[in-house]
């Protein structure tokens, strides 16, 4: 038997991993509380753990129509953990942590690209949602909304430069140009996140919104604490996470699980044929 841990799509997969020399046995179980940082010695008693399986639904949706300045936008290119996921659209159904790079090609050949983190199908209790308005007096106001957590501190920098701290501010750009713009909220729970947003100073409307717009609500439940197996028979992989039921290649049902979500693993029946 051997024990091991890897990294899915951004998130701490641990396992334990044994074989009869026919059949191989997977068992592992995704971290929790992915958002929060968990206090060292902490122990967990009286949950529930769950399977994981794949969500039917997506949990973000990439999309040009989905920002309000895309008459302007000629195309987008999208990026989810460096590996290229679509151009204009894109649809992300794996649960993971995923810093998520737009670059923008505008009406006028410029380019432009931004990069923020999503925690995709998990609990978060570090979202929110960054905004700005651009006056024709070169005043940009800045503000933050929809946080899930109290925060500390919310800091504000403008391309890497600090210039205020709290939940929102007023700043006049000194050149008419594209800003870079960050804020970066402390949570009381001591974790932090970032958001990015693109400002245009030259008020043409070349300007890369918030990226809370293109995550879609969880409806198939969290995958914080889940457990996830996989059987390996004759070159065939049945996963837990990949489909509600487990299936060989011929589309055949192969084997089948339930859980009590009452009594925790201690309840789980696996049962299969050849």
């Amino acid at each position: 038997m051997t024990a091991g841990k890897e990294l899915r799509n951004g998130v701490r997969y641990s396992y334990g991993e044994f074989s009869d020399g026919s059949t191989k046995f997977k068992l592992g179980v995704c971290a929790g509380n992915v958002a929060i940082p968990i206090q060292q010695g902490h122990v967990y008693e009286g949950q529930t753990l769950h399977f994981a399986q794949k969500p039917a639904q997506a949990l973000a949706y990439l999309s040009l129509n989905q920002i309000s300045n895309s008459a302007k936008v000629s195309s987008m290119q999208w990026y989810a953990n460096g590996k290229f996921v679509g151009t204009n659209n894109a649809y992300i159904y794996e649960p993971g942590v995923y810093d998520v790079e737009g670059v923008f090609t505008f009406d006028d050949s410029s380019l432009e690209s931004i990069t923020n983190r999503m925690y995709l199908g998990f609990d978060n209790d570090v979202d929110f949602a960054v905004h700005h308005f651009l006056s024709d007096l070169g005043e940009l106001k800045l503000w933050m909304d929809n946080t899930n957590n109290p925060f500390d501190s919310i800091q504000w920098s403008v391309d890497d430069q600090y210039i205020w701290t709290g939940q929102s501010c007023s700043w006049t750009i000194p050149t008419p140009e594209k800003l870079r713009v960050k804020a970066n909220v402390f949570h009381h729970n001591r974790a932090n996140a970032e958001k990015s947003i693109l400002v245009d100073g030259s008020f043409q409307g070349r300007f890369i919104e918030n990226f809370s717009v293109f995550e879609l609500p969880l409806q198939d439940g969290s995958w914080d604490n889940t457990v996830g197996l996989e059987v390996v028979k004759d070159d065939e992989i049945y996963r837990t996470f990949d489909v509600s039921k487990l299936q060989g290649k011929d589309g055949n049902c192969r084997c089948g699980m339930v859980c009590s979500p009452s009594y925790g693993l201690r309840n789980v029946q696996i049962s299969g044929r050849n």
